[in-house]
C-alpha cells in the first residue's frame, strides 16, 4: 500500500539539534496541530527530524492520516526527565486551556517556564 503524502509546515525558526554545555542533547517539547484541529504533544532532541517522521508516517500512529500537519509551538525543555514531565503536564490540560496557552504572547514557552518553576519548587520525599 503506497504511503500517503501530506502537506506540512514546520516553522523556519526551529533549530535542528542543540547540545548543552555538558555535551548532552537539549530536549524539546512540541505541539503539532492536525487538519481536524486536534493537538499532538511530544518531545524530541531534533525537531526537524521528528516532524519529518510524523509527516512521512514513520512517527506517532496518532498522526497518520491526519494531515496536513503543522508544528504550532515548541520550546526547550532541558533534560529528558523534565521534558517528560512537561509533556505529561501539557497533555493533562483540557483542550480549551491548551489553546489558551498556544494563543498567549509567550505561548508554550510561558507554559514551560511556569510548569518548570512549579515542578522544581515541589518538595521531594
Amino acid at each position: 500500500m503506497p504511503r500517503r503524502t501530506c502537506a506540512a509546515t514546520l516553522r523556519s525558526t526551529c533549530t535542528t539539534r542543540r547540545i548543552d554545555v555538558a555535551g548532552d542533547a537539549i530536549w524539546w517539547l512540541y505541539i503539532v496541530r492536525c487538519a481536524d484541529g486536534s493537538l499532538y504533544t511530544g518531545i524530541t532532541t531534533d525537531l526537524k527530524r521528528r516532524f519529518a517522521q510524523h509527516v512521512d508516517g514513520s512517527g506517532a500512529r496518532y498522526l497518520r492520516g491526519r494531515g496536513p500537519l503543522e508544528m504550532v509551538a515548541h520550546c526547550e525543555a532541558g533534560d529528558r526527565s523534565l521534558a517528560c514531565q512537561l509533556e505529561h503536564a501539557f497533555k493533562a490540560q483540557n483542550k480549551h486551556d491548551k489553546e489558551r496557552w498556544l494563543q498567549a504572547a509567550d505561548g508554550l514557552a510561558a507554559f514551560c517556564r511556569d510548569t518548570t518553576s512549579r515542578l522544581t519548587a515541589a518538595p521531594h520525599c
